[in-house]
């Protein structure tokens, strides 16, 4: 999660994903490309990682569905 929208927006989506999932991990920086944790996670090949983000081609999970093979995980730019 961007560091402004940590300390300031109570509302966007990194907030509201923490609310609304269960094993919710919030992470907060501008840059994660040297972030171990991070990195560890989408490098697991037992795990498929999504950004949540809006956009007119973005996948609408009410409508589809993204695997159950592996753990799913979502990140919130």
């Amino acid at each position: 999660m961007h560091p402004k929208e940590f300390k300031k927006t109570k509302n966007g989506t990194g907030h509201f994903t923490n609310l609304s999932l269960d094993n919710c991990e919030i992470h907060v920086a501008i840059d994660f490309t040297a972030h171990t944790a991070i990195n560890a996670i989408i490098n697991d090949p037992s795990n498929i990682c999504y950004t949540l983000y809006p956009h007119e081609n973005s996948i609408n999970l009410n409508n589809e569905a993204i695997g159950k093979k592996k753990k799913i995980l979502l990140f919130s730019s």
